[in-house]
């Protein structure tokens, strides 16, 4: 809001210093004690997210007097998306198994997400997936622990956007069990052989 507080009428020039914001008034020509709100326009790139810094000036022409007010706006990334799972998952030994990872775009655009995973026997079907904005999808990560040890894994999946290239890791637990396991014994001590008959054993 700008407010004359002197005695005379007095034209206000008014000024904004970020590319990226507009007055809704330019001149205000105010008499005494008369004050007038004015309105900022925000317009930022989707590349442009953090902090906005900029500073309204107004200059009154009679008296020489310069007012500034600085302001610090937040600016939210357009690129924003969600990669979600579960966080424990378990899986069978020598066998493919699949993780399901839904990639929610919570942008107003389209975007593409590249996928990857720090084990090599973790991987995506497709390394690669796009949503138009506010489109979600589930994909397949697929675990296959050919040769790897029954144990409680952490893996890391990660994504990362072609606009904006936003990162994004997702910390899921993979227990590896031995699923189908086979116990062949018999007992000696009492297994007899008899020469021209069929014999069986426990």
């Amino acid at each position: 809001r700008i407010e004359n507080t002197g005695n005379f009428l007095e034209t206000y020039r008014l000024n904004v210093t970020s590319p990226y914001a507009a007055l809704s008034e330019e001149i205000l020509i105010l008499e005494p004690g008369q004050g007038e709100n004015i309105d900022v326009f925000i317009t930022t790139p989707c590349g442009q997210y953090g902090e906005l810094n900029f500073v309204i000036t107004a200059l009154a022409e009679r008296s020489g007097m310069k007012a500034e007010l600085p302001f610090v706006l937040p600016v939210e990334a357009c690129y924003e998306y969600s990669l979600e799972a579960l966080s424990q998952y378990s899986v069978c030994q020598d066998t493919n198994n699949i993780i399901p990872i839904t990639i929610k775009n919570k942008a107003d655009i389209a975007n593409t997400y590249f996928l990857s995973a720090n084990a090599d026997w973790i991987f995506f079907e497709n390394a690669s997936v796009s949503l138009w904005g506010g489109n979600q999808t589930t994909v397949n990560l697929n675990a296959y622990p050919v040769n790897v040890q029954p144990a409680n894994y952490n893996i890391t999946v990660s994504s990362l956007t072609e606009r904006g290239e936003i990162r994004k890791n997702l910390n899921i637990g993979v227990n590896v069990e031995n699923c189908f396991s086979l116990n062949l014994s018999a007992d000696s001590n009492y297994f007899q052989v008899v020469s021209g008959e069929n014999s069986t054993t426990n």
